[in-house]
């Protein structure tokens, strides 16, 4: 999933972090990304995400990007700043603490790795 909504308001300056989210699957997803008998819980994670990051960072997070493979939902988020990171990834393990949900940052300034997902537009 790819928000391509800011790619001609690159880069959104006053949003120069990126933050990482991984949730690991609980089930072996066969030949799916997951099993379906756990998409419930998976979106049920993808929402508390959602919900945690509007309250630690209200009005300054952006969510352009989730990359589903195998065993692995990815999101990425951009936001002014990564002094919550802490207080958001420890509220969202103790909403589901069955799930390994990991979290990284770095600083994205160029939106460097949203680019890397745009697809790319058509000749004229």
């Amino acid at each position: 999933m790819v928000d391509e909504s800011y790619r001609n308001n690159l880069p959104l300056t006053e949003l120069r972090f990126l933050m990482w989210f991984g949730v690991y699957c609980q089930l072996p997803p066969g030949g799916a990304l997951w099993s379906p008998e756990e998409t419930e819980s998976l979106d049920a994670v993808e929402d508390d995400l959602i919900a945690t990051i509007e309250r630690w960072k209200p009005g300054w997070a952006v969510y352009p990007l989730r990359i589903a493979t195998p065993g692995i939902r990815e999101y990425y988020v951009y936001v002014n700043n990564v002094d919550a990171q802490e207080g958001l990834i420890r509220e969202l393990r103790l909403k589901h603490p069955t799930y390994r949900i990991e979290m990284a940052s770095k600083m994205d300034a160029s939106w460097e790795r949203y680019k890397t997902f745009l697809p790319k537009k058509p000749s004229k």
